[in-house]
């Protein structure tokens, strides 16, 4: 079975490189503002 999986070479598609993975949201300002709240508490 697992030679089928050898002969598959689709399965390193280049969509695993996706930029989204490094979504700027969590750059968001308001995290930086919680963080020391969290901190405080």
């Amino acid at each position: 079975m697992e030679e089928e999986e050898l002969l598959r070479p689709e399965v390193r598609v280049p969509e695993v490189r996706v930029p989204e993975l490094r979504v700027p949201e969590l750059r968001v300002p308001e995290v930086r503002e919680l963080i020391p709240n969290l901190l405080s508490e």
